[in-house]
């Protein structure tokens, strides 16, 4: 008896735990941009729109950054910050027995820095930009990047610092193809979020490969290069099948944002289902990660001067 009142404990426990951290979950959801602001947007220049973001939930980063930033410098930098802190709070008050999932989530973002340190050190990059593009919510903490950043001084020592990470076999392994070796990262962190991953949050890593998997044969066609199964994450539908699906795909822009709609409308979803399960906060990240990618495309293409129809088409809603 009393290990059932024990089992019984804990079931209440993660049903209560559950619900409260989804209620805070669809609190901050409500607080992403709806078309609206989007309309609004279209019509400001950067300058208006850094200042309309400081009015948001937008607002600490703005301010912490604007001594330092200003322009799409300053929004771009706030941007990264804000998602990094967003996803922060809620990892701090998730329920417990949610972390593991959530932590498999952010390993995306280990394997992304990883790239980031390195596409800087090969591009000579100056290392405050690369420290700014940091996103810093994974095992590798904020002190061991920056490090790196800041003391590697080409793509080869970056290479041998990130020697005690998990990537650096196949970082090591590709060195002399920074193409390959990028797919081939994002193979290893796909594999592992999907061997690991529950149910609701393996159906977003799922459509997120699909997406991957889509963009990356239309960009070995335009490039000529037919050895597919080098780009091609093996989970998911079958080669032949996505291969029939983007034959006759010639718009590569217009086909990506088609496919980034397809993964944020199932994110969506799942923030409004009151699950008690990792889903609705699985949900968020998607939709969170689409407004940042939003807003971080309208004032780079507003500072190049885009015509706002241009701007509208790349928006992803």
């Amino acid at each position: 008896m009393k290990y059932l009142n024990a089992f019984s404990n804990k079931l209440f426990e993660n049903k209560a735990g559950y619900a409260y951290t989804n209620t805070r979950v669809r609190v901050m959801k409500s607080k992403l941009l709806e078309k609206e602001d989007y309309d609004r947007i279209m019509k400001m220049s950067v300058n208006e729109l850094t200042r309309f973001l400081g009015e948001t939930d937008y607002k600490r980063e703005i301010d912490e950054l604007s001594t330092r930033y200003s322009g799409m410098e300053l929004i771009e930098n706030a941007m990264n910050k804000n998602l990094e802190n967003s996803f922060k709070r809620i990892y701090g008050f998730a329920i417990q027995a949610s972390h593991k999932q959530i932590e498999l989530y952010f390993t995306k973002y280990d394997a992304f820095n990883v790239l980031t340190l390195l596409r800087g050190k090969l591009s000579n990059e100056n290392p405050e930009n690369i420290v700014n593009n940091f996103i810093c919510v994974g095992k590798l903490k904020k002190e061991y990047l920056e490090k790196g950043a800041r003391e590697c001084k080409s793509f080869d020592e970056a290479v041998e610092y990130l020697k005690d990470t998990e990537y650096y076999r196949t970082i090591k392994e590709k060195q002399k193809d920074f193409g390959k070796m990028e797919d081939a990262v994002y193979i290893q962190m796909y594999l592992k979020m999907l061997e690991n991953s529950e149910t609701d949050l393996r159906k977003i890593i799922l459509a997120e490969v699909e997406m991957k998997n889509k963009l990356n044969l239309l960009r070995a066609k335009r490039a000529n290069y037919a050895q597919y199964e080098n780009i091609i994450i093996p989970y998911g539908k079958k080669l032949k099948a996505l291969l029939k699906e983007t034959e006759k795909m010639e718009d590569k822009a217009k086909f990506t944002i088609e496919i980034k709609k397809e993964l944020i409308n199932k994110g969506l979803k799942l923030v409004h289902r009151f699950k008690k399960n990792i889903g609705p906060v699985a949900g968020y990240f998607i939709a969170k990660e689409n407004e940042v990618r939003n807003l971080r495309l309208i004032s780079r293409l507003k500072s190049a001067k885009f015509e706002e129809s241009l701007i509208n088409e790349q928006v992803v809603i």
